[in-house]
């Protein structure tokens, strides 16, 4: 939990340092205006608007974050069932073909490991998995019984497996998302001004920014740029 937590609060630290920075710049631009410049907001008109907007932005990460864990998820089993699927061909050739020299395909099982780590790109291991596809099947041509779990598992899990990989949100929606946490973070600074009003937004700012943070790595399943959850995305 620490760890989750330490690399949670790495994430949302510019978004924190960044919302500490206006909250200092509007104190001090007050001080040598000599005006109070959060003054000129009706304080209980934005204390409706706070829970209402959080609210509601509240139960949009909640069903966001649903729809990307379960993508999440699916991507898991589809890996499992397409790397049980490819063992179980390897398994059938090597019964029929016990004296040829054949390689299998241990190197596509580490490309796949390597691009689930963003270390070789989708058209690269697509390229790859064509190439495996065709070595497997040059192997079983003469056996027509195989044709079937050839294409109808193997060749169907693993291009199911890779396509999920490449389904994610408009970059927009993520954009979107950034944009109403920022502002709804400045709405907070202005009902909430005073010491007591810096740890509200803080504890806002971590509770919201840390799960858009997190809806957007898992939402890019093979993407080790985005966040640094990734990495764990086959340990569900």
């Amino acid at each position: 939990m620490s760890a989750i937590g330490a690399s949670v609060l790495t994430l949302v630290f510019g978004a924190m340092t960044f919302h500490l920075g206006l909250r200092v710049f509007l104190l001090e631009i007050s001080s040598a205006l000599k005006f109070d410049i959060v003054g000129l907001f009706d304080q209980e008109a934005l204390m409706i608007a706070v829970p209402a907007v959080g609210s509601v932005f509240g139960i949009a990460l909640a069903i966001t974050f649903g729809i990307a864990k379960r993508k999440q998820i699916e991507i898991s089993e589809l890996h499992r069932l397409a790397m049980d699927a490819l063992e179980t061909i390897e398994s059938d050739i090597k019964r029929i073909a016990p004296d040829q020299k054949w390689k299998g395909t241990g190197d596509w099982r580490k490309d796949i490991s390597r691009f689930l780590n963003e270390e070789i790109s989708y058209p690269e291991i697509k390229s790859r998995t064509k190439a495996m596809l065709e070595d497997v099947r040059a192997m079983i041509i003469s056996r027509p019984s195989m044709d079937v779990p050839f294409h109808n598992n193997l060749v169907a899990r693993i291009s199911e497996f890779l396509t999920k990989t490449q389904i994610e949100f408009h970059p927009v929606f993520h954009l979107w998302l950034n944009r109403i946490a920022q502002l709804y973070f400045i709405l907070v600074l202005l009902a909430a001004p005073g010491l007591t009003g810096v740890f509200v937004q803080m504890l806002v700012i971590f509770v919201f920014q840390g799960l858009v943070v997190i809806i957007d790595d898992m939402d890019h399943a093979v993407d080790t740029k985005v966040t640094l959850f990734n990495s764990k995305i086959l340990d569900v």
